[in-house]
């Protein structure tokens, strides 16, 4: 729920496993949000993000794929 942190993470997959010349890699755990996590919106919580998280996980997974320039060339 952090827009920061999701382009933190874009970043990291992209400079840490895309720009390696990996073709793909597996996107698990998308669906396990953490019950303790904290949320940039503060009134928040599990329960209220559970179906959005895995969403925003997935989106923040294809904005990496498209800005390493290889959209449509990657698995996951």
């Amino acid at each position: 729920s952090n827009a920061a942190a999701a382009r933190w993470y874009r970043d990291v997959i992209v400079s840490s496993v895309l720009a390696t010349g990996s073709s793909g890699f597996m996107l698990d755990f998308g669906e396990a949000m953490p019950l303790t996590a904290l949320h940039a919106d503060a009134d928040s919580d599990a329960d209220s993000e559970h179906d959005s998280y895995p969403a925003r996980w997935q989106a923040v997974a294809n904005a990496a794929f498209a800005a390493s320039g290889n959209d449509g060339e990657l698995f996951y």
